[in-house]
């Protein structure tokens, strides 16, 4: 983005259109002020009217003596005072002579502060109110240096289009469009937009250029492969979009300098809405006909997407970051990368029972989707595997006091104790013993004594962590704390201080900063973006872009489904990746245990 030759045209340009004139001639002021402007002494100008201002800024002739004091503004870069003089003054006089030349200074100011999309709004107001010739072939070649030089693409396209934008500023940006998309080797949608530009803009200046790159796009078009991109570019969720956007942008940039074909990557808005989502799935295969759709990045979009596609296999859809479960199951073309609530609660009960050879387990677990999800998965695969889940208790959101379920608790793994008790004989302990000493040694047992459990799994957020954990010390139960993807943040350890230690989490991501894929992937991100990605969103999205690409370039456009059943332990930014041969989905939840106020992954 070429910022400085923006701004340096602009500069030139409002130096040479400077046209104000008095309207009251008995006004001393005026004359001084528009003197020291022509000798090019604007500190001098500002000074002198704002003084002026101070003591008549309620009279008349403050409708052509402000427009002044702003035309000095612009020139001595006091952009903060141009824009609050502007908003008054557009609400003092709106029909005001002077109102399309100061739309024209807001665009010169709004290109000089980079915020482009409201420059070129600014520039098309001017003609819209009606500006003499010079002022308007001013605006032209202002729009043009913005399109060519300082706009991005996204930006272009978010204003290509607007029914309130000025025909000529429209004709420049839509033209624009055509050309980045070009640029940028999107020419599937160059080719459609240079036709609709030509037959939309018949006498266009712009038409040898478009029928230029209609050509070249059906060419380039033959030796490219379309990929789609769904994913929050406004709204609420933009933030997650953005990173996942990049981290494919990173992906498909890379693989275009040293493979053909070429990949032309189609990025479509979803807004985080599923409405949006389900016609964006819908673009994707029938306007654009991609093979294949990375995202949408949100579970309840990409079930959406999943459900448009069923019944289309020639359409693989790979979501790098959705966690909901189900949502591969929609389509044998439905893949999932970022790993299940599922997973994550079958892969600790897995490695709770052959690793850490426990096999009675409780679960405390909260009234939640969440909660449900996460306890049903854990306590089947234990049960499949030969475990036993003697008890779970339920709490509700916002509880803080949790006595009630580990009394219920503790009762519960006490009265099987007491059973074994009675097994060995001890006749105050058997089903046949009544009365008060039966009573006093089972409310003894209760009262005195630690209870052992081998496990006790807690699927929950950290901030109930933290209030459980001290409690399951506080009640005397011995055991081995378990917990989800919840428990992996840094408050849990620093609010679950020595009761968290030792536990043992499953979660779906574990960012290794260290390890020497993240350190190359990390520079590659920032001398592409500027910034440094966030450690979920940009690595699973250049994972699950570089997953299809390498499908790609192994010549399997038509089978990219097939490629992706078939991986097995890639070892990617974001982790190890294995798609399941039935589901479609990522089985490689990380195991972490909390030692020393870190979290250490052991598997």
């Amino acid at each position: 983005m070429h910022i400085s030759k923006v701004s340096s045209a602009l500069f030139v340009i409002i130096v040479c259109v400077f046209c104000v004139s008095a309207r009251e001639k008995g006004e001393d002021i005026f004359p001084e002020a528009k003197e020291y402007y022509s000798a090019g002494n604007y500190d001098s100008t500002v000074s002198v009217l704002r003084r002026h201002l101070t003591k008549h800024g309620k009279e008349k002739s403050t409708e052509y003596i402000v427009p002044l004091l702003m035309e000095a503004l612009v020139r001595i870069n006091d952009y903060n005072s141009f824009n609050r003089l502007f908003g008054i003054y557009k609400r003092k006089f709106p029909k005001a002579h002077y109102l399309p030349r100061l739309y024209y200074l807001d665009g010169v100011v709004k290109a000089k502060e980079q915020d482009y999309r409201k420059a070129i709004f600014s520039f098309s107001i001017s003609l819209n109110k009606g500006v003499y010739e010079e002022l308007e072939n001013l605006v032209v070649v202002n729009v043009e240096k913005i399109c060519e030089s300082g706009i991005t693409l996204g930006e272009l396209s978010r204003v290509a289009g607007r029914s309130e934008i000025n025909q000529k500023v429209a004709e420049i940006v839509e033209f624009y469009e055509v050309k980045m998309l070009y640029d940028e080797g999107h020419a599937s949608k160059a080719k459609r937009l240079a036709e609709k530009f030509r037959k939309k803009y018949p006498r266009s200046a712009y038409q040898y250029d478009a029928k230029k790159i209609k050509s070249k796009s059906r060419i380039l078009k033959r030796s490219t492969v379309q990929v789609g991109l769904l994913a929050p570019l406004t709204g609420e969720n933009a933030d997650i979009g953005k990173f996942v956007v990049q981290g494919v942008k990173l992906a498909v940039d890379t693989y275009n300098k040293s493979h053909t074909p070429k990949i032309d990557l189609v990025i479509l808005d979803t807004r985080g809405n599923m409405v949006e989502s389900a016609k964006k799935t819908v673009e994707m295969v029938k306007v654009y006909k991609t093979p294949v759709i990375l995202g949408p990045v949100l579970s309840c979009n990409a079930t959406v997407a999943a459900s448009v596609l069923m019944g289309k296999p020639d359409v693989v859809m790979l979501t790098p970051t959705a966690t909901d479960d189900g949502i591969a199951q929609l389509g044998k073309n439905v893949f999932q990368m970022n790993v299940t609530l599922g997973i994550l609660g079958r892969k600790l009960a897995r490695y709770s029972i052959e690793n850490l050879n426990i096999k009675e387990f409780a679960i405390i677990s909260p009234i939640s989707e969440y909660g449900k999800i996460l306890t049903d998965n854990f306590k089947d695969e234990a049960t499949r595997r030969g475990g036993e889940v003697l008890a779970i208790e339920h709490f509700d959101d916002g509880t803080n006091d949790f006595r009630i379920q580990f009394e219920s608790l503790r009762k519960k793994l006490a009265e099987r104790k007491w059973a074994q008790f009675a097994l060995e004989g001890r006749a105050e302990f058997s089903k046949e013993a009544k009365g008060t000493r039966a009573a006093r040694a089972k409310a003894a047992y209760l009262a005195d004594s630690t209870i052992d459990i081998g496990g006790i799994f807690i699927p929950a957020e950290s901030e109930d962590v933290i209030k459980i954990a001290s409690q399951v010390y506080f009640h005397r139960l011995r055991t081995q704390l378990l917990g989800s993807n919840g428990w992996h943040t840094n408050a849990t350890i620093l609010g679950g201080k020595r009761y968290v230690d030792n536990a043992i989490i499953s979660t779906n991501f574990e960012a290794d900063t260290k390890n020497q894929k993240w350190i190359a992937f990390s520079k590659l991100y920032w001398d592409r973006f500027k910034e440094n990605p966030d450690q979920v969103a940009a690595p699973l999205g250049y994972d699950a872009a570089n997953l299809v690409l390498n499908a790609i370039s192994n010549g399997n456009v038509g089978s990219i489904d097939d490629e992706l059943r078939s991986i097995k332990d890639y070892h990617g930014v974001s982790g190890m990746i294995s798609f399941d041969n039935d589901e479609g989905v990522n089985s490689e939840a990380a195991i972490l245990k909390i030692s020393n106020k870190k979290f250490i992954r052991i598997q």
